[in-house]
């Protein structure tokens, strides 16, 4: 690493990280609205709001937008992250079934 470098600031290893960062950039990025953040939000904003963060994300829940999503995160962790994969398949605790 570095000198100036952070651990914070390094690129993430695995590819269920970058995945999860953009996920979370998704989600939270595209809703957030400081309207609502203020003292002086009333209850009609707050539902149109939580109205169009509902629809938003019903738009964005289809078949097409994920592989979108998926394909960006591909082409953004490649040469940075490892390759795409599965966990491995654990048996389930016999104390647990």
């Amino acid at each position: 690493m570095d000198r100036g470098q952070t651990e914070c600031f390094k690129p993430p290893e695995k590819f269920d990280s970058v995945f999860g960062f953009k996920l979370g950039y998704l989600l939270v990025g595209d809703t957030e609205q400081p309207s609502l953040q203020g003292k002086d939000t009333t209850l009609q904003e707050a539902i149109t709001t939580a109205n169009l963060a509902k629809n938003h994300y019903r738009r964005r829940r289809t078949e097409t937008e994920f592989n979108k999503f998926y394909e960006s995160c591909i082409s953004f962790s490649e040469g940075k992250s490892g390759e795409p994969v599965l966990p491995r398949y654990r048996r389930a605790s016999g104390r647990l079934i």
